[in-house]
């Protein structure tokens, strides 16, 4: 366990790696309610999820970049004013194209806290200790895709669909209040030339040469394109389709959370007594027999809330083992260049399942076939790419 003196930072820090799946979590269950708002199609509705994951993903190589340069704590700073506003302009749109855009601007400024936070613990912990404490914040992290949901189906039911932005708001204001007077700086390691062009192309390369670091973008890449699909068409199919009204969707949600903080909380335990990757195979395993399970169901028409959650709380709970694992292990062995390994494997992790996403929904005919169908084929990916390109470890580099 981190020491009981860690706790403010790290609960500040859990707060801001929290920030990007609050932010998509608590929409998923008024997705299909965007698309009544502004009279428009579920694709275009939809789109306010991917245009956010999609900003959210560009701005990696920015923000990892920024805080080797000028240190974590402005650019945390500025990061969650930037979303603070954004996150005004969402409750004032009038149309959805206005608030497609207000998604992109605040994925922009959402960026800061899960790149930031991650190369904060590596700066700390060091590299080995920081996949414990990563699964540990995770554990925690978990339960907010499970809350999320709950509290956006009410906040809608209640007050509309701008009541959502209205909570997020005042996350974005306690968040920015947090970094003023509970973050210190941690970066003793400041690279004058982080942000220089050529520099920011030679580390980008040099990481992509690395096969080690290519699996684990590929782990976590393909798992969060499957999580990702699953979120974009699952309020159409749990809603529209099986009959769930709206404030109850979350509850079933909660039950995939628990699925994944088990998972983390299970590596929190084997950390070392198994090595990372290793467990990160056992993970992506968990995800292909769920992914199996549920493609089953699902081609049979079974067609029952039971038969979607189910298998998604087994994908969940193998995903809690690579995510912290597999972030772990791509930035520890970076000490002057965390930030820059944080933001490559964020930027690839969220455009892969932006584009992924986006381009599975493309086929939902008003059924879950699409869906149980993408998230089968993401995990199969996920297992094979990550097998083929796992190599033994390197000593750790400057």
């Amino acid at each position: 366990m981190p020491a009981r003196a860690d706790l403010p930072r790290l609960a500040l820090l859990t707060i801001l790696v929290a920030f990007a799946a609050l932010s998509v979590d608590i929409a998923i269950p008024v997705v299909n309610t965007f698309a009544a708002a502004f009279n428009t199609t579920s694709a275009a509705a939809q789109l306010t999820l991917s245009v956010f994951v999609l900003a959210f993903a560009a701005t990696h190589l920015v923000a990892g970049p920024l805080s080797d340069r000028f240190g974590r704590r402005p650019v945390l700073i500025g990061g969650v004013a930037v979303y603070t506003v954004a996150t005004i302009l969402c409750v004032f749109a009038q149309s959805i194209d206005e608030l497609i855009a207000a998604r992109f601007l605040q994925g922009i400024g959402c960026c800061a806290g899960p790149v930031v936070g991650r190369a904060i613990v590596r700066d700390v912990y060091g590299g080995e200790r920081a996949a414990k404490v990563l699964a540990y914040m995770a554990t925690v992290m978990g339960f907010v895709p499970g809350v999320a949901p709950i509290v956006g189906g009410t906040l809608v039911e209640a007050f509309g669909w701008r009541a959502i932005f209205v909570a997020l708001l005042c996350f974005g204001v306690a968040a920015f209040i947090g970094c003023l007077f509970v973050l210190d700086e941690t970066n003793k390691w400041r690279d004058p030339a982080a942000v220089r062009p050529r520099r920011l192309a030679a580390n980008y390369l040099s990481f992509l040469g690395e096969r080690t670091f290519l699996a684990y973008v590929a782990a976590t890449g393909f798992t969060y394109a499957a999580m990702l699909s699953f979120h974009s068409l699952s309020a159409f199919v749990l809603i529209e389709q099986f009959g769930v009204r709206i404030g109850n969707y979350g509850y079933w949600f909660l039950g995939i959370v628990f699925g994944f903080v088990a998972g983390t909380f299970t590596i929190g335990r084997l950390h070392g007594k198994f090595g990372a990757n290793r467990l990160i195979t056992i993970g992506l395993g968990f995800e292909v027999c769920a992914g199996v399970l549920l493609a089953a169901l699902g081609w049979a028409r079974v067609d029952a809330p039971a038969a979607i959650i189910g298998p998604m709380m087994l994908f969940m709970y193998g995903a809690g083992f690579v995510f912290p694992n597999a972030a772990a292990g791509a930035i520890a062995p970076y000490q002057t260049k965390a930030g820059a390994a944080s933001a490559l494997l964020g930027f690839v992790q969220f455009t892969m399942g932006a584009v992924i996403s986006t381009v599975v929904t493309r086929f939902h005919t008003g059924n879950q076939l699409t869906l149980v169908t993408g998230v089968l084929v993401c995990a199969l990916l996920g297992l094979l790419a990550f097998r083929l390109l796992i190599a033994r470890p390197k000593p750790a580099l400057a």
